[in-house]
Parts: C-alpha cells; sequence; structure tokens
C-alpha cells in the first residue's frame, strides 16, 4: 500500500470514529503534525511503534495495520501471517525449548508466546532497519 492510499485510511478510520486530528493525539501520543502528515501521505508508512499507539484509538486491529503496512504478509491462502523478517520456525522452537527447561513451564500451545515472539523481533529487526 502506498503512503497517500495508507494515509486515506487512518484518516478514514478516524472520521469513522468521530474523531478529530487533536483528539487522536491526545488519545495516542503522536503529534497532530505528524497525524496530519500521515494522513495526507506526506511522511510515508509510519513505523511499527507508531502503528501500535494509533491502533487502539482508532479501533483498528494491529495486525491487520501491520499487513496494510506492508510490514507483515498475510497468505489467504493458509490464514499463515508471515513478516518478513520472520525466522524460521525451528528457531522460535528452540527459543521456547529453552525457556521451557529453564523455568520449568509448558509454552508450547500458548498462542500468546509464539505471537509475543513475533511481535518482538519484528521490533528488533526495525530497530535495525531504522540504525541504517
Amino acid at each position: 500500500m502506498e503512503a497517500l492510499e495508507f494515509g486515506e485510511y487512518l484518516k478514514s478510520a478516524r472520521i469513522k470514529k468521530k474523531m478529530t486530528i487533536r483528539q487522536l493525539e491526545l488519545y495516542s501520543e503522536v503529534s497532530n503534525a505528524y497525524i496530519s502528515q500521515l494522513e495526507r501521505g506526506k511522511r510515508g508508512i509510519p513505523s511499527p511503534d507508531i502503528l501500535k499507539k494509533l491502533s487502539v484509538p482508532l479501533g483498528l486491529d494491529y495486525n491487520d495495520l501491520m499487513i496494510k503496512a506492508g510490514y507483515v504478509k498475510n497468505d489467504l491462502t493458509t490464514n499463515k501471517v508471515e513478516s518478513e523478517y520472520s525466522l524460521p520456525e525451528s528457531e522460535y522452537d528452540r527459543v521456547i525449548k529453552e525457556a521451557e527447561e529453564k523455568y520449568g513451564v509448558d509454552l508450547r500451545d500458548d498462542p500468546n508466546v509464539h505471537r509475543m515472539m513475533r511481535e518482538l523481533i519484528l521490533g528488533i529487526a526495525k530497530m535495525q532497519q531504522d540504525k541504517k
């Protein structure tokens, strides 16, 4: 999705909530000037951190925003969401096994563990990318 199209999507969501830019600033802690520039497509696609801040007051699912922003790809045939930064599942399994052994807990079937690990790794990868 292009920056302008994404900005229009955010603006549409804000208007649907009957919220001004200043109100969104208050609820999201993102400056009104930046929000205005985003909505007009002048600032490109916002970072995952900004998307997280905007998602709650706009009533949008964070994962859907990440997909729309192009940070995450959604394979509609399998309904599997994958990030461009994804690690092979074997790496996740290794980390989970290590934590289970260290703390004596069972994390294998907890979907929150997998979701949180992916979000953490996405955030780290994004920070590294921003440093370049």
